[in-house]
């Protein structure tokens, strides 16, 4: 919890990333804001096996097998 906590964004990021969309003419669907924000994007984008696989690195477990 406590490492969690220190890899935290400051909650003004946010807070600011909030107020843009409030006052935004035209607001954006989605503010990629704070800690991995744009990785997760980038990660969401990718086909699934290359997401397993880059989970699975990030996790440290074992390649997931070939599905035949």
């Amino acid at each position: 919890m406590e490492q969690a906590e220190a890899d935290a964004d400051p909650a003004l990021v946010i807070a600011e990333a909030i107020a843009d969309a409030l006052t935004a003419n035209k607001p954006k669907a989605r503010y990629l804001e704070g800690h991995g924000g744009k990785e997760i994007a980038a990660v969401a984008a990718l086909p699934d096996r290359a997401r397993d696989l880059a989970l699975a690195r990030e996790l440290k477990l074992p390649k997931p097998e070939a599905v035949a």
